[in-house]
């Protein structure tokens, strides 16, 4: 809660949307993209349970916005998007610009993984950077609508165990293709 308090979500929203940035909503940013509402966020943050060793991803947060809370909570974050963050996420924070499927192999193993918006599936290449004990938090969403739900993974014994946190409506993360059908 600390964390939540000490970083002014208005600041990461564009200038019109001020006033609707604690709403328990979605709000939309340019090309798309969204900032995902406090209380989902929130819910991720908290089952992540991160300590301030943990070495921690945050893949998907074009505002900065979730990665300024994480900054808050762990000494050691990587933040992953297709673009640059409009603000700098925290003191720090290693800053790469590339596809959120793909994780940052180079910075792996992770102790926390946090996908910030929904995905049809979690992609192999990022659950194959969780460290050994580690947590991944995102919401799961079919590409085609309906319910999604937010869940945590746990790597426990080389085996990841998944469990439902809630039910969320987040948007879909660009980047993460649906999982392949199967066909003839």
């Amino acid at each position: 809660l600390d964390a939540f308090r000490a970083v002014a979500r208005e600041e990461f929203v564009p200038f019109g949307l001020r006033d609707a940035a604690y709403a328990d909503d979605d709000l939309p940013l340019a090309g798309g993209r969204w900032l995902i509402e406090p209380l989902v966020l929130a819910r991720l943050v908290q089952e992540a349970g991160i300590q301030r060793d943990d070495r921690v991803l945050v893949a998907g947060c074009p505002s900065g916005y979730s990665a300024a809370i994480v900054g808050r909570l762990s000494d050691h974050l990587v933040t992953l998007d297709p673009e640059p963050p409009r603000t700098a996420p925290a003191p720090g924070a290693a800053i790469v610009t590339g596809p959120i499927a793909e994780g940052v192999p180079a910075e792996a193993p992770f102790d926390v993984i946090l996908l910030v918006g929904a995905v049809p599936h979690v992609p192999a290449a990022v659950l194959d950077q969780l460290a050994e004990g580690g947590r991944l938090v995102t919401v799961l969403r079919p590409e085609r609508g309906g319910p999604g739900q937010a869940l945590i993974i746990e790597r426990i014994g080389g085996a990841m165990s998944r469990r439902v946190i809630c039910d969320a409506a987040t948007p879909l993360l660009p980047g993460v293709a649906p999982a392949p059908a199967f066909s003839f």
